[in-house]
């Protein structure tokens, strides 16, 4: 065990009512002092505990539940400490837990099946011992491959078998052999399986995990230490819901720009860019499961690549964003697209958009789509994420092709559901405490503010402090009532906020 890595005597904080809420650690000799605050009667269990918070460090190597390392001495007595969890660890001083892949296709290599790899390989350590029929389990995050189960491990001494599971995108291997495996060095090598995820990975992808079951030391999932880049087929992609109505003034439109709504249409901005060419009539498809819409082929979408990004609220402009001319066509959407991609198609049945290129695109260009409000595809009812993962891409380029991976980047569209008011007193026209309960389904940070309205509400405008940092603020003039967020909050994280009769709220 460890706290300072170097030869230190620190006093760490203990909980436990028969002892001093003190101890002292000596790293050279790995010993913690302990003082009874009073008498321990015999035969009763006593309980200390020595909080995260104070930083010792279990043993890089982990701990083994059979060791006789580990001593509990009243005084000058020696006794050995009969029950230890097991903890594994791959973790060892010269040998990294890694993945490597070898004669990865080039980039513009003829089509393939979702870029299969000729080897994958990976090294690791095992400080626990493993025992016939326990896994090691690799997550690959959105790597690809058809499923497999019970695929030889090319391994020079022991007999193990590899599965995969496209769902949770772990790699488990079984140990099939009769004897047990000691601390040793482990290789593993699958042979074209595996395909490297289309959004490519990074330097020691932290999203590239190890565990095991381990009876005799389980690990939890662990990033692997080391692993090389590997430049994705799409380099960028980044998907955001927007309101935009456009009106022409008879001299120019005037925009107004506003946060998407869940469950109401939106435009849609698209901006990805991949790393190959890709040939006109060729197609990129995103899949966004939980929007809806009546089916619709052929219809115009516009370069959005000086515009899309444009801030909310009113702006002028000479030309409409989609190129089209009056309010009446750019409803019915009977305009020309203009860019890279100029028609795009939405089937409600597999939640897909569908955009065709109407001319070659060079590889590493920067493509932003906008997707008119008029073809009427509806956010989920249930708001949308930051980064969503189920909002995917992928291309039938030939030079390919891409399969399907995550939008690098969502933005959010908020949405709070399950909400209930209650009042306590229940009297109409006096004060009353409010306490709202609903369900965030997105997360909220110090500083957001949730509005409510609330009509025929009354009384004199003002200000209060909530608990958890919290705060409200009732506006007499729009009958409004603002609570600002005090504290980080999950999504899909239930809320119960009381704002007391203090802050003078009168019911109708």
């Amino acid at each position: 065990f460890t706290k300072c890595n170097s030869d230190c005597v620190e006093t760490v904080q203990v909980v436990g009512t028969q002892f001093a809420n003190s101890a002292q650690w000596t790293e050279s000799t790995s010993t913690l002092l302990l003082t009874t605050s009073s008498n321990l009667v015999g035969d009763r269990k006593v309980q200390v505990v020595i909080p995260l918070e104070e930083g010792i460090r279990l043993p890089q190597v982990g701990l083994d539940p059979f060791s006789r390392e580990f001593t509990l001495c009243p005084a000058a007595t020696d006794c050995d400490i009969n029950s230890i969890p097991a903890v594994g660890s791959f973790i060892h001083p010269t040998i990294q837990t890694e993945l490597r892949y070898s004669q990865v296709p080039p980039a513009y290599a003829p089509s393939q099946a979702g870029r299969i790899t000729e080897v994958l390989t990976i090294r690791f350590w095992n400080n626990m011992r493993i025992l016939t029929g326990e896994k090691v389990v690799v997550t690959l995050l959105d790597f690809t491959a058809d499923e497999f189960i019970g695929f030889p491990v090319i391994d020079s001494n022991f007999e193990w078998s590899a599965s995969w599971s496209r769902q949770t995108y772990e790699l488990t291997f079984v140990y099939k052999g009769a004897a047990p495996i000691d601390a040793r060095s482990n290789l593993f090598t699958i042979q074209n399986k595996m395909a490297v995820a289309s959004n490519g990975v990074a330097q020691n992808d932290p999203n590239l995990l190890i565990s095991t079951d381990a009876r005799n030391g389980p690990v939890l999932p662990t990033a692997i230490t080391k692993s090389p880049f590997v430049l994705g087929l799409i380099r960028t992609s980044e998907l955001t819901f927007v309101k935009r109505r456009c009106v022409f003034n008879g001299f120019q439109w005037v925009c107004l720009k506003s946060l998407a709504q869940a469950g109401d249409s939106a435009e849609i901005r698209f901006a990805f860019s991949f790393s190959i060419f890709l040939s006109k009539d060729e197609t990129v498809t995103l899949h966004l499961p939980d929007c809806s819409g009546l089916d619709r082929s052929n219809f115009p979408v516009t370069d959005g690549s000086g515009f899309g990004a444009d801030p909310l609220g009113q702006s002028l402009r000479e030309t409409h964003p989609y190129s089209c001319n009056t309010e009446a066509i750019c409803a019915a959407l009977s305009y020309t697209g203009t860019g890279y991609f100029r028609r795009a198609s939405w089937s409600d049945s597999a939640r897909t958009l569908t955009l065709t290129a109407h001319v070659n695109v060079p590889g590493n260009t920067n493509i932003v789509l906008l997707l008119p409000q008029a073809a009427g595809i509806l956010v989920s009812g249930n708001g949308v994420r930051t980064n969503a993962r189920e909002y995917r891409m992928r291309s039938n380029a030939v030079l390919g092709p891409v399969p399907e991976a995550p939008v690098k980047a969502v933005t959010p569209v908020g949405q709070i559901s399950d909400m209930s008011l209650q009042f306590d007193p229940p009297t109409p026209g006096g004060n009353s405490t409010l306490t709202f309960r609903f369900l965030a389904r997105m997360p909220l940070t110090p500083g957001d503010i949730l509005t409510f309205t609330l009509r025929h509400f009354h009384g004199p405008s003002g200000v209060g402090d909530l608990p958890n940092g919290w705060t409200a603020s009732w506006d007499a003039s729009n009958v409004r009532l603002q609570l600002t967020v005090g504290q980080s909050v999950l999504a899909e994280t239930m809320l119960t906020v009381q704002v007391p009769n203090t802050l003078g709220i009168a019911l109708p």
